[in-house]
Parts: C-alpha cells; sequence; structure tokens
C-alpha cells in the first residue's frame, strides 16, 4: 500500500490552485501505482498457484497411472506363476503316466520276423591274458598201454618223467637230458631226436 501521507499534505499547504492539482494528481498516481503493484503480485500469486496445483494435479495423476501399472504387473506375475504350476503338475502327470506304461509294456508292439543272417564281421583282436587259475586236484591214475612199437611218456607226482614199453619190446628207446633240463631221445650213435 502506498504512503500517501506526505501527499495529503502537500495538498493541505498548496495555496494555488495548480499546485492543489499537481498534489492530488500526485496521491491519485501513487495509489494508483500502488493499486497495480498489489495487482501484479496478485497475479503472479495466483498463476504460481495455478502452476503449483496442475504440477501437484500431474503428479497426482502419475501416481495414480504408476499404482494401476504396479497392479497390472503383480496380476500378470500371479498368472504367470499360475501357468507355471499347472504346467508343472501336468508334467509330472505326463511323466508318472508314461512310467507306468514303460513298466506295463504298453509301448512294447508285436514280435517282428526274424531278418536274413548278416554277414560274418572281421575277427577281433586278441584279449589280453588272464590270471592263472587255481592248480586242480591231482586226478586219479590211469593205465596206458602203449601198442607195439610204440611208448608214453608218464610223469609222476614227484615231477619224475617215465617211459612206458610194450611187454614184448625188445628194442628200447634211449633218452638223455642237456645241462639245460632237454630231453632227447637218441635215434642213432651219431644223432639225437627233437627234444620234447
Amino acid at each position: 500500500m502506498a504512503n500517501i501521507v506526505k501527499y495529503l499534505e502537500q495538498i493541505l499547504k498548496a495555496r494555488f490552485g495548480r499546485d492543489v492539482r499537481l498534489s492530488i494528481h500526485n496521491a491519485i498516481d501513487a495509489v494508483n501505482s500502488s493499486v497495480e503493484g498489489s495487482a501484479a503480485v496478485a497475479e503472479t500469486a495466483r498463476r504460481g498457484a495455478e502452476t503449483a496445483k496442475t504440477a501437484a494435479e500431474t503428479a497426482q495423476k502419475k501416481s495414480e497411472a504408476a499404482q494401476v501399472e504396479s497392479k497390472k504387473s503383480a496380476d500378470i506375475s500371479v498368472a504367470a506363476e499360475t501357468v507355471a504350476l499347472a504346467a508343472k503338475k501336468q508334467a509330472v502327470e505326463t511323466l508318472t503316466d508314461v512310467r507306468q506304461k514303460l513298466e506295463t509294456g504298453y509301448f512294447n508292439g508285436s514280435k517282428g520276423d526274424k531278418g536274413d543272417k548278416g554277414d560274418k564281421g572281421d575277427k577281433g583282436d586278441k584279449g589280453e591274458r588272464g590270471d592263472k587259475g587255481d592248480k586242480g586236484e591231482r586226478g586219479d591214475s590211469g593205465v596206458t598201454v602203449p601198442i607195439s612199437g610204440m611208448f608214453n611218456l608218464i610223469g609222476d607226482k614227484d615231477g619224475n618223467l617215465w617211459v612206458a614199453f610194450p611187454d614184448d619190446s625188445q628194442d628200447y628207446a634211449q633218452f638223455e637230458t642237456d645241462e639245460d633240463g632237454n630231453i632227447y631221445m637218441i635215434v642213432s650213435d651219431d644223432e639225437k631226436g627233437v627234444g620234447t
């Protein structure tokens, strides 16, 4: 509000019409300027209030939209979880059904006709030699009877090697051993047979 006290004093002190008019003009102009300034301030304040209101409304709308989107996301998440649980249940039921059918032979078809015999495959590589087995029990003694002109070689439990001839043999084969333990049959005075 304009301070017009000094203008009022000027009006009261003015003695000439021209001075009175000037004092009145100055006082009214001061009041008018004060009013216009207040009106401008009020208008600025009003516009600021409207801007703040608009911003608040916009923020509220955004908040409401965010709440709506959040609810949609939550609903989608719940729906997806429900679908996943249903799919899991269905998968377990299907697996159980297939397992039962396998156990009961449901998928086994009738036996087909026997096919033609295929070609013989290549001989495989010789396998590794296995471990030596335990020594077996000694069998019952046997009786061998060599035919005429022949002889048998017989080993006993003490590791001795015996030569058996027919009873009617006249010429017995002669044997000898060398320093390596090889046994030779003498077929003449000058030669030795193949070691046995």
